[in-house]
């Protein structure tokens, strides 16, 4: 197997696990908001999306119909201000217990997402990625501290 295969085969096997450990944290953790709902979509089409072998990256209007079951206005309007909350409350309370969860589970790795820019032309918006970038091997003490 060629070198780039594997390495995408790893990024890819960690991908899932840490979108399935996002999808059981939000099983026991998750609240009802369109913030959670939009964790909940990102881990559950993350998974669905990987087993498809499909690009695990969102749309706005994917989300917002996820979330809200129809585009009612633009989905960057929509989505900028659940994003901000999600990004400057709900994740970050969350970021302790999901370090501590995904140790549980045996990752070195915890979920996290984020908003990236999109290339092209006319139509193309910000996308969110359920991502496994964030190693919490240095951050977080093995005794931790508890969940939120």
């Amino acid at each position: 197997m060629e070198i780039a295969k594997i390495s995408e085969h790893a990024e890819t096997t960690q991908l899932r696990a840490v979108a399935e450990c996002l999808q059981k944290y939000l099983r026991l953790h998750g609240r009802s908001n369109q913030g959670f709902d939009v964790l909940r979509f990102l881990a559950e089409e993350t998974l669905a999306r990987l087993e498809t072998g499909s690009s695990a990256k969102f749309h706005n209007l994917a989300i917002q119909i996820a979330v809200v079951g129809q585009a009612k206005k633009d989905p960057s309007a929509w989505l900028s201000p659940v994003w901000r909350k999600l990004t400057s409350e709900i994740l970050p309370s969350l970021e302790n217990g999901l370090q501590e969860f995904a140790r549980a589970e045996g990752l070195s790795h915890y979920p996290w997402v984020n908003r990236q820019e999109s290339t092209g032309g006319a139509g193309s918006v910000r996308i969110s990625v359920c991502e496994a970038g964030r190693d919490f091997s240095t951050v977080l003490p093995a005794e931790g501290p508890s969940r939120p």
